[in-house]
């Protein structure tokens, strides 16, 4: 009868593994089943889901404290890491509630992360009272407190106030609100928590940030990279976070600070250029935000070094009629030139496609024409707008209008001169 009993209890913990019920009353909280569970099979304790949590993630992810005390009492790793780093959707619990963890660059992460990313102060008490390291590190060297930075807009629409509390628990514990990590986006360039949180819209780690004497403007220089990394302005505008980036002004950022820009956007790195926030909005087609800079005072008519390329040439590039509106109308220059002396309008046209967007494209060039964008400008080579559209080979449709549109302008041709 023993063992019949003994043969039972094995088959009925195997199916608990099958059917993971030690991770849905992790989640629920459930002590009771969760002592039973691991009564049958203490090894349990750290088991893994199809997802790769442990009970202890599980548990910390749906704020069961007392959960996350009995698990480690029984044994488990707080200092587990998640082996997934791909966007995942993690769910559990009766209710099969789905929470989105963007873990795609922060793979390994331990549940003292979680807990910091979810702002679960209760359970990061449990996890840092049993030993939890603060300065642990997740794969990309991320430790806690940059993983309560990332708690904001961004990732759970909210203004990260409740992770506030936790990043005052970790930096009791020993986090440095200034440590800084090598990005993986851009090697060997630092990131701090400020960055981090700037970035992702958690406005009260921001300003908690700045309340304990964090530089608003400050960077994480190394001797190792030939250019400057981003300012937390620069990190907030490549967000497109109006309200982030007045935040930032409001506490005394550079609104003209210089910075490498990399476009995320399709995954092109345009190294060697150096640019403002105004220029990175116009690149990332952060118009909201430009207005927000303009307001402050940014320069409209930077060059950037390598090309020279203004905002306003790079929303004509774009065919952003918006925002080449809100330059124009601010008083931006349309005759400033890149190296090459082409104008706003020599860029306009070179780049006019044809199609269902032409409308749109003459509409950009209306505007430059009404604010003073001169017709007969010539680049380098002394072309006009007009001899740049009579090089293209393309007929009817909007090269014809364009031409008709330069001429009402009193458009001429540069090489008439300079045949003659």
């Amino acid at each position: 009868m023993q063992d019949i009993a003994r043969l039972a209890a094995a088959s009925h913990a195997t199916l608990l593994v099958r059917d993971h019920d030690i991770h849905e009353a992790a989640a629920k909280g459930d002590l009771d089943r969760l002592s039973s569970i691991l009564d049958f099979e203490p090894r349990m304790v750290d088991f893994r889901d199809q997802d790769d949590w442990t009970p202890l993630h599980t548990a910390v992810c749906h704020d069961q404290p007392l959960a996350v005390s009995l698990l480690i009492q029984r044994g488990a790793d707080v200092h587990a890491r998640l082996k997934l780093g791909d966007r995942r959707i993690h769910k559990a619990g009766g209710c099969r509630q789905a929470l989105l963890f963007d873990l795609g660059r922060y793979s390994g992460a331990s549940p003292l992360h979680v807990a910091a990313l979810l702002g679960q102060k209760d359970c990061a008490e449990v996890l840092l009272a049993a030993g939890a390291d603060v300065q642990f590190p997740d794969d990309d060297n991320l430790h806690a407190l940059q993983y309560a930075a990332m708690s904001g807009r961004r990732l759970f629409g909210s203004d990260g106030s409740c992770s506030v509390p936790v990043a005052e628990l970790l930096v009791t514990f020993g986090a440095d609100v200034n440590e800084s990590t090598p990005d993986s986006v851009i090697p060997d360039t630092p990131i701090t928590p400020i960055h981090i949180a700037a970035g992702h819209g958690n406005y009260a780690m921001v300003q908690w940030l700045i309340d304990r004497g964090v530089d608003v403007n400050g960077r994480d220089y190394d001797d190792r990279i030939d250019y400057d990394p981003p300012t937390c302005l620069h990190d907030a505008t490549q967000s497109g976070d109006a309200r982030m980036v007045e935040l930032l002004l409001r506490n005394h950022a550079d609104v003209d600070a210089l910075a490498m820009l990399v476009e995320h956007q399709d995954g092109d790195e345009l190294y060697g250029w150096r640019g403002t926030p105004l220029l990175w909005a116009a690149v990332c087609e952060a118009n909201e935000v430009a207005a927000v800079l303009l307001d402050w005072g940014a320069n409209g008519c930077f060059r950037e070094s390598e090309w020279g390329y203004t905002p306003l040439l790079i929303a004509v590039e774009n065919f952003n009629r918006p925002l080449v509106e809100l330059l124009v109308k601010r008083g931006v220059d349309p005759n400033v030139p890149n190296n090459f002396g082409q104008t706003a309008l020599h860029r306009a046209v070179a780049r006019l496609p044809y199609g269902e967007a032409e409308a749109l494209k003459l509409q950009v060039l209306e505007l430059l024409l009404d604010y003073g964008a001169d017709v007969n400008a010539r680049d380098e080579h002394g072309l006009t707008p007009l001899d740049c559209i009579r090089r293209r080979h393309e007929e009817g449709g909007s090269a014809d209008a364009v031409q008709s549109l330069l001429l009402a302008h009193g458009a001429e041709s540069g090489l008439v001169e300079r045949k003659g």
